[in-house]
């Protein structure tokens, strides 16, 4: 588990579709728990080039995966987002944002329920955090790349639902 590219692996075998959906659900879960112990761990932490790999991995995963594999890797990314997000990963809005908006004009529900999870778990630290500004700060950079894409979902399935 110390070993350099290890959580890739691990990421590769939770998305193999041809291995069965238990070693799939069972790489996930061993990856969200590499993640809770060394991701910030000063110790022995995962490199900064298996944590760039991930990071680059992880949201294109979360659409593709079943729903069992995808409960591991979105408390794995609640994790990665709560440490990372937004200094250290500025390039997770623009993509969520950006598979939000193919995902709108198609429409594909399922892919838009799995982005919609993806932002549920991006946001979850969110919870409870006490109001400060670097909370605040946060959310006016969320707000800034979300809130008009979420607009036009919304608009776009209540029209959707009205015909």
């Amino acid at each position: 588990e110390v070993e350099a590219g290890f959580s890739q692996l691990l990421l590769t075998i939770a998305a193999d579709g041809a291995a069965p959906l238990g070693v799939r659900q069972a790489a996930a879960v061993y990856f969200k728990n590499v993640v809770r112990q060394r991701w910030s761990d000063d110790e022995r932490p995962i490199s900064a080039a298996d944590k760039e790999a991930v990071k680059g991995a992880l949201l294109a995963l979360m659409v593709s995966v079943p729903e069992l594999v995808q409960r591991q890797l979105s408390e794995a990314l609640t994790m990665i987002s709560a440490h990372d997000f937004p200094e250290r990963w500025p390039s997770l809005m623009p993509h969520l944002v950006g598979q939000l908006g193919s995902a709108a004009s198609v429409p594909d529900l399922a892919l838009l329920l799995a982005l919609l999870q993806t932002a549920h778990a991006m946001f979850k630290p969110y919870r409870h955090e006490f109001k400060s500004d670097e909370l605040l700060t946060k959310m006016k950079y969320v707000l800034g790349h979300l809130q008009a894409p979420l607009l036009q979902l919304s608009a776009m399935l209540v029209s959707a639902f009205e015909a």
